[in-house]
């Protein structure tokens, strides 16, 4: 695997889980 690609993807899923905390709080 690809170091770029797994540093791209950890970066996806921390944006992913950011955006649903965001939303989770009102």
């Amino acid at each position: 695997m690809n170091l770029l690609a797994t540093g791209m993807q950890l970066a996806g899923i921390g944006l992913i889980l950011t955006a649903a905390d965001v939303f989770a709080v009102p």
